[in-house]
Formats: C-alpha cells, sequence, structure tokens
C-alpha cells in the first residue's frame, strides 16, 4: 500500500435509519487503514495512538470498521458521549466511519467496472474528497482530503494522479458523489486528464 489513512480536522457524527431498521452511526474523524492479517482489537487503540499521537483517547474511543473484500480495517475515533448515546439508543446498531464506506462502495465498483490498467477513484462528499486507487483487488492507495474551498477538489486529484504516476493518456479517472459536485469535478479533471468517467457507487 502507498498511502492510507486520512486526516479531516473536522469531526462530524450522524445517525442513519434505514428502511430495513438497521441503525448507523456515521463518523468522519480522522482515521488510518491497516492490514486484516496484522488487525488486533486489543491493540486498536495502540495502533491508532501511534499513527495519531495527538489524538485524545481520554475522550474519544477507538472504533474499527472491516473492509472484507479488500482485507483491511479501518480505525477511527468515536467522542464516547456520541458512542454511548448511539449505543444506549440502538443497542443493535452499527458504529462506522465513513471513509470504510466509501472505500468499501469503490472495492465494489473496482470489481465489476474498472478497465484493465490504473484507475483512481474520486468521490466528493459534502466538504470531503476521498481519493481510492485498487488494482485487482488490492488497495493501492486511499486517503480524504477535507475540502475547505471546493477548488481544492481539483488540486488534491491531480496530486494524488501524479504522485501515482498515472497516465494521462491511458489511466482512467472515475469521479462519484454528490451530483453538483461530482459533475464540477469531473469537468474540471477532464481539462487535464483524457480518460474522466461520472460513476454511481
Amino acid at each position: 500500500m502507498l498511502a492510507t489513512g486520512n486526516n479531516p480536522t473536522n469531526h462530524k457524527t450522524s445517525i442513519r435509519v434505514t428502511a430495513d431498521g438497521f441503525s448507523f452511526l456515521d463518523v468522519c474523524t480522522p482515521c488510518t487503514t491497516m492490514p486484516l492479517v496484522q488487525f488486533s482489537a486489543e491493540e486498536q487503540e495502540s495502533v491508532y495512538q501511534t499513527v495519531f499521537s495527538q489524538a485524545d483517547l481520554l475522550h474519544h474511543r477507538v472504533c474499527h470498521t472491516v473492509v472484507k473484500s479488500l482485507g483491511v480495517v479501518v480505525l477511527f475515533t468515536v467522542p464516547n458521549e456520541d458512542y454511548e448515546a448511539f449505543v444506549a439508543a440502538h443497542p443493535d446498531g452499527t458504529v462506522t466511519n465513513r471513509f470504510a464506506e466509501v472505500m468499501a462502495a469503490a472495492a465494489l465498483f473496482f470489481q465489476h467496472d474498472a478497465p484493465e490498467g490504473q484507475s483512481l477513484l474520486a468521490y466528493v462528499d459534502e466538504e470531503v474528497l476521498y481519493l481510492y486507487s485498487i488494482i485487482e483487488g488490492e488497495l493501492r492507495f486511499a486517503n480524504s482530503f477535507v475540502l475547505e474551498r471546493e477548488e481544492n477538489a481539483i488540486y488534491y486529484l491531480l496530486s494524488v494522479w501524479k504522485t501515482l504516476q498515472l497516465e494521462m493518456h491511458q489511466d482512467t479517472c472515475f469521479i462519484a458523489g454528490e451530483e453538483g459536485a461530482a459533475q464540477k469535478l469531473a469537468d474540471e479533471a477532464a481539462q487535464f486528464l483524457f480518460r474522466v468517467t461520472l460513476a454511481d457507487l
């Protein structure tokens, strides 16, 4: 893996209840990714603290989401009061991380729709840009960037494209997410890259 994890400075939590009654606590906090074969729930706190040495684990609980299709685990934190309130109201609910959810959707997309060769998938979600590169079922790159300004999205996308040494004429950039933001980013990316495609995750 070239790079995984993210470092949004804003911490957001929200509760979703699906039509079939399942409830999820969605969290957008700093997270990191590690191979599933190396994961131990007993050590997740120390691993997270190693990556984020300034993390306030006195007031936050380290949680994890497994992305089985990629063989990785995403570690993230939840404010203690949010976690306790959610578990009290939804004892059978799932605590998850938006970064991991989009990663799982990206993995499914790459299984079915990705062309031969290399590609990058960008997902624009509210104020965050998620970027993933998955090749033959293996996670090559995963990161997210807080968009303090909307125009920063194209900068992050092209920067990662260059870091991964993707070819502007041959490789494909898939863009998904909120309709207006995804279309805008696709239009901007098409000024620099030859193969830009809107995707539906």
